[in-house]
């Protein structure tokens, strides 16, 4: 499990199978602006509490263990478990402005296209300039592969669609005035906006797709009951 908040650091916690108590893992406490949110890889990200976010750890694909956490200062930070059970950290500039959101695509990059076959790892981002920016790992690091825009709002939260056999892939984007966007990717083509869902009350702040992929349920504010699309 990981956790962060407004005091810049980032907590990775194991639970003890033999005394089923949380320990500490890892801290990184060497970031110089407040943590908006983290995800783990395949994690569909959690509900957040009041204004940070908490992300529970889940079984692994074949890229590996690895952590993001959206920055204030518009950065993404990457935190990666390597053989020898350290983490590796790699820092990149995703927005401009406040960085609110970045979350891990349940695909290897090259799974759901023939175009380029090697494994690799993706995430998408969003933030105050209201645009969700999709990243490739190369190898090295971080490059963008498209920047959406649609909002005309900050962006809160961000979801991909779970792995179907449509071999086509979908992100859902929801913007602080309650604007929800879905966006496809089909087979070797390019990110664009195939549907805006009327705004949900503004405040909404989590989004999330089922397990299908057949609807998106929005938490909303003051205990409302959950908003369902599609």
């Amino acid at each position: 499990m990981a956790s962060c908040g407004a005091d810049c650091r980032v907590v990775i916690q194991k639970e003890n199978p033999q005394t089923r108590v949380w320990e500490v893992l890892y801290v990184d406490d060497q970031n110089t602006s407040v943590i908006r949110s983290v995800s783990f890889t395949n994690s569909p990200g959690s509900p957040p509490s009041d204004q940070y976010q908490m992300s529970a750890l889940r079984p692994t694909s074949g890229v590996g263990l690895h952590l993001a956490a959206a920055c204030l200062d518009g950065t993404v930070v990457v935190l990666s478990l390597q053989a020898d059970h350290n983490w590796k950290k790699m820092t990149f500039q995703a927005h401009l402005g406040a960085a609110y959101v970045a979350r891990w695509s349940g695909l290897e990059y090259g799974q759901a296209s023939d175009d380029l076959m090697n494994p690799g790892r993706r995430l998408a981002s969003g933030g105050q300039d209201g645009e969700v920016h999709v990243y490739i790992y190369d190898g090295n690091t971080y490059i963008l592969e498209q920047a959406l825009q649609g909002h005309k709002r900050p962006i809160v939260d961000i979801a991909w669609m779970p792995p179907n056999d449509t071999r086509e892939e979908r992100i859902a984007s929801l913007g602080d005035d309650g604007t929800t966007i879905i966006w496809t990717k089909p087979h070797n083509g390019h990110w664009s906006k195939a549907q805006m869902k009327p705004k949900a009350a503004p405040g909404s702040h989590h989004l999330g797709w089922s397990f299908d992929g057949s609807c998106i349920a929005l938490s909303l504010k003051d205990g409302q009951p959950p908003l369902k699309l599609l």
